[in-house]
Formats: structure tokens, sequence, C-alpha cells
């Protein structure tokens, strides 16, 4: 259980971090996260995102979009019963909820090392076809993949569900118009 000094030392260092990226933005991630000796993963996972817990609920806030930041001395009460991991799991990216949604995309072998390579979500599979790979995800929110899939360029095709395909279809004729 994190305790409210190892909060306050967290959030310190967090306010540290969004200042030094802010002053010195051409650093490298590595520069940064060995700088203020956190893990990778925890710098990745700070640099996203930062959360607030409010009387409003559960927010989450883009560490780049923050222009400034201060102390105010104000105290809260963490809820103990709050687990970012459980609330989470199901989102792709950022966006949570305890629904889920089959979603197929099919990657050419041009990609398929790279999407084999890593853990993109806990519930992925991958299957291999003749021409490449199947990936399935199960997650809250399947626009997500979608997005995420787009910037595989052709070599990614959108499988299922149906509405997503469409959706997809669509987006790329809106792409198309703006190469015309």
């Amino acid at each position: 259980m994190t305790n409210n000094k190892e909060i306050s030392t967290r959030i310190k260092r967090l306010i540290q971090i969004v200042q030094e990226i802010k002053t010195n933005p051409s650093q490298t991630p590595e520069q940064v996260y060995q700088k203020f000796s956190i893990s990778k993963a925890q710098f990745y996972k700070d640099k996203k995102s930062c959360l607030s817990l409010s009387e409003r609920g559960v927010r989450m806030f883009r560490i780049n979009r923050i222009n400034a930041i201060r102390m105010t001395g104000e105290k809260f009460t963490r809820d103990s019963s709050y687990d970012f991991t459980q609330r989470h799991k199901n989102a792709f990216s950022v966006f949570a909820g305890d629904k889920t949604e089959k979603v197929v995309v099919r990657f050419n072998k041009a990609v398929e090392t790279y999407i084999q390579e890593t853990l993109w979500h806990n519930s992925q599979s991958i299957s291999t076809t003749k021409n490449g790979i199947l990936f399935t995800v199960h997650v809250a929110e399947p626009k997500e993949v979608l997005w995420w899939a787009l910037g595989w360029g052709a070599s990614a095709e959108i499988i299922e569900p149906h509405w997503l395909r469409q959706m997809a279809r669509d987006e790329i004729k809106q792409m198309l118009k703006k190469y015309k």
C-alpha cells in the first residue's frame, strides 16, 4: 500500500519531470528517466498522463498539455480501493471501461515482426496466416485500435467488427480526398 509520504514524493517528482520536459524538450526520454532515477516503464506512464482523483471522479490529463504546475498545499485522501491497473485493464491506450469488444486486424508480412515483438494489450492473441498475421484484442474502445492500425498504413486492415471496418473505410476515403 502506498503511504502519503510516498505519494507526496511521487507528485513532487512528477512536477519536476513536467518542468524538465517543458524546459528542455529536446532531451531524449532516456536522458529524462535516467536523470530522475525512474524506470523506463514508469517514465512513459508519467509522461503520458496524470490522474486527478476528485469529487468529480477520476480524470486523466496529458502531461504535454500542462502549461504550469504548482504545489497548493491542498490535501486529499487517497481512495484506497482505487486500482489504476484494474480500471484500465481493458483500455488499448487511454479509454477505460468494463465492457469489451473483440477487434481483429490483419497485418501483412512487411510489419508482422514489429507487431509480434511487442505486447500491445494484455488480451492480445496473434495467429499466423499465409500472408501475414491476425492480431486480436478485446478492448473497451475499439476506435483506439483503429487509430493505431491506421498508423501502420496499407500494412494493416481492420477485419472486425464490421462497424469498425466501415469506420476505417470512411476515414480512408476522407484521407484520400486530401491527396487528390
